[in-house]
């Protein structure tokens, strides 16, 4: 019995790790490599199901929706409970086999908080900025929401734009430290 543990164990560690490593390759553009480590990581990572948002990540970042897809109805079918992640993978809403899981209607400011983030995780900030705009419409006093918009903006190169969403971002909150560290350091 303590053998199964520490092999589990050590599957889950080294699994996580090339996880990582494959983020970090498809990120840094070493797609063959990316590819081999989440092949790797997926194996030794079947049973467990707390990374099922990295491996959605790491699917996306290939532009493998359909893999993401399996991986999260794979994720909801052993907990059902994962279904709190589900507002991240917003930008997957329309796509087959996830019909009907999120509905925007029903998201609080954390939830479009955790879409827009992994918008930008996944450097679609102009997704991002759009997505923004449709979440400050439904919560237009959210300090977070603005610095969100401003970092997207940013990243688009609309320095004017970014600089008035941050500014409101600290506006509404002047302990926003991340909003005044952008305009103190990222914006002329």
């Amino acid at each position: 019995m303590r053998d199964t543990f520490h092999y589990l164990s050590m599957n889950f560690h080294y699994g996580k790790i090339q996880l990582n490593q494959a983020i970090i390759a498809i990120q840094t553009g070493n797609l063959r490599k990316g590819e081999n480590l989440l092949a790797e990581a997926e194996g030794k990572l079947k049973s467990w199901n707390v990374l099922q948002s990295d491996l959605a990540l790491a699917y996306l970042l290939l532009h493998e929706n359909s893999k993401a897809v399996a991986v999260i109805q794979d994720a909801l079918h052993q907990n059902p409970s994962w279904e709190e992640h589900l507002s991240a993978f917003y930008l997957l809403k329309d796509e087959p086999g996830m019909e009907g899981l999120i509905d925007e209607r029903n998201f609080a400011e954390k939830d479009w908080i955790s879409a827009i983030s992994f918008l930008a995780e996944l450097n679609r900030d102009t997704q991002a900025s759009s997505v923004c705009l449709q979440a400050l419409q439904q919560f237009p006093r959210s300090s977070f929401l603005h610095y969100l918009h401003g970092k997207a903006l940013l990243s688009t190169g609309k320095q004017e734009e970014a600089k008035k969403e941050l500014q409101k971002a600290v506006e509404l909150d002047l302990s926003n430290d991340e909003a005044i560290n952008f305009l103190n350091h990222s914006v002329r």
